[in-house]
């Protein structure tokens, strides 16, 4: 994270006075120019999530008949004076399910870029800025953001989600539980370390439980790649997602943004930061209290014991998602 630490940062200057001493123009105008060819030799890539508290992203949130591109810390509208750094650069892509991909257009909307959808319906929603080279710790690196905002009306639209987006490097956030009990969303994973609800839970502690999918130039990565959650402007937790998914907590009934990232050494090296948002429309699950409310939880766990963390891993076998902390447990 340190080669990469900070790409924009806002601090108390005036933000113009940021804009010209942070983006230098000799530095953006390198944006139109094409980056040197690297071999398959000469690229190494690797997953990074930049930990800088001045660090911006570019964020999209979708309601309605239109989408919003905000350029901020933690996907909430930022300063309207940085957006510039962006508006000239940001493209959108839509593409209804079934239907057909059509161009996004941008205008400035206070502290956002904003533009009209053509339906309120499921569809495949995008944004990218090209942001071009910015010195990191001494070095150039060719910044390239990316950020989605897609909504279903049905779990198995995101096979066709995620295959209409086509920015280099996704992240979607999808919700089992959205439309009742458990469904595929199109991921069907074994537990990860890095878990943050065990597998098959809706809700863990008062939170809710969604599962994170990062995807490279249309498949899902088969590397480890960290994955940052925020919501209600401050940053949630940072895990790892393992081959490209992650079960997150995030709090119910909220706007939640998350954020991947990934970076392919070349000349200059290239940085890919992508981020994406959600509406979570479901509060966390009462505690089940009487003996058939928890006979039939374990009973949507496929009979693995709920308490101690354990999830499916196969007909009649269950693995642990977290932990054993106690004597019980270790013994299941």
């Amino acid at each position: 994270a340190a080669s990469l630490a900070g790409p924009v940062a806002d601090d108390a200057r005036a933000a113009a006075t940021a804009i010209t001493n942070r983006i230098r123009p000799s530095q953006t105008r390198a944006a139109s120019k094409p980056l040197p060819h690297r071999t398959m030799a000469s690229l190494r890539s690797y997953a990074l999530v930049v930990a800088t508290a001045h660090a911006h992203y570019v964020w999209q949130t979708t309601s309605g008949a239109e989408t919003t591109v905000a350029f901020s810390e933690d996907g909430l509208p930022g300063n309207k004076n940085i957006l510039s750094a962006i508006v000239n650069i940001t493209t959108g892509r839509f593409q209804p399910v079934g239907g057909a991909a059509s161009s996004l257009t941008f205008t400035q909307r206070d502290a956002v870029l904003a533009a009209p959808l053509t339906t309120t319906g499921p569809a495949a929603v995008e944004a990218a800025a090209p942001y071009g080279l910015h010195t990191i710790a001494g070095v150039p690196v060719f910044l390239k953001y990316y950020a989605s905002a897609s909504r279903v009306t049905d779990p198995q639209q995101w096979a066709f989600i995620q295959t209409s987006l086509q920015n280099d490097l996704s992240i979607t956030l999808r919700d089992p539980f959205t439309f009742g009990p458990r469904q595929s969303v199109g991921v069907e994973t074994d537990a990860a370390p890095d878990d943050q609800c065990p597998r098959g839970l809706a809700a863990v502690d008062g939170d809710v439980c969604v599962l994170a999918v990062v995807r490279w130039k249309g498949q899902q990565v088969d590397w480890n790649v960290n994955v940052s959650t925020f919501a209600n402007g401050k940053a949630l937790r940072t895990g790892r997602a393992t081959d490209g998914s992650l079960v997150v907590r995030v709090p119910p009934n909220s706007d939640v943004y998350a954020l991947a990232s990934h970076r392919v050494d070349g000349d200059p090296p290239v940085g890919h930061y992508a981020t994406t948002s959600i509406r979570v429309k479901r509060g966390a699950a009462p505690t089940s209290t009487g003996k058939t409310a928890f006979c039939e939880a374990v009973a949507r766990n496929h009979g693995c014991c709920l308490a101690c963390g354990y999830s499916t891993g196969g007909p009649g076998e269950c693995k642990a998602s977290v932990k054993s902390e106690d004597a019980y447990c270790r013994s299941l």
